[in-house]
């Protein structure tokens, strides 16, 4: 009976030390920019928040190949049109979550076209009064 006790203890001791305790708590992934809206630029801020320490980031922009990063960055030279940007993370246990899908578009109407024609138009007034007063 003292040799059973002593055999149960043994084995719960060497069982206590071979247990890894982790949480597989959620955690939550927040793009903060671009936002859900409509851009006057081909140049936009990429930024995101995450609520717990992660081994790597990745996001992809329009379904395209994933990209990994580690700071803030700019979206540069973006077209024209809808647009669109998921991001992964893995946490350090190996977890991986996923933000929400951002939707966003660039339309660079009004405010570059707005200021082409504006300077098109400076420029021919600025030629015709030369030439009127030229002469």
């Amino acid at each position: 009976m003292i040799f059973l006790s002593l055999l149960n203890q043994l084995i719960l001791h060497h069982l206590e030390k071979e247990i890894v305790y982790f949480s597989i708590e959620p955690f939550v992934i927040v793009v903060t920019s671009p936002e859900n809206k409509t851009y006057d630029s081909s140049n936009i801020l990429f930024s995101v928040e995450l609520d717990k320490e992660v081994s790597e980031i990745i996001y992809s922009l329009d379904g395209y190949e994933n990209i990994t990063f580690t700071e803030d960055l700019v979206l540069s030279d973006l077209e024209v049109g809808a647009h669109s940007v998921v991001v992964f993370a893995t946490d350090i246990t190996g977890h991986t979550g996923v933000s929400a899908i951002i939707y966003f578009s660039i339309e660079l109407f009004p405010t570059t076209i707005a200021v082409a024609s504006i300077t098109t138009i400076t420029i021919i007034g600025i030629l015709v009064y030369f030439k009127k007063y030229r002469n």
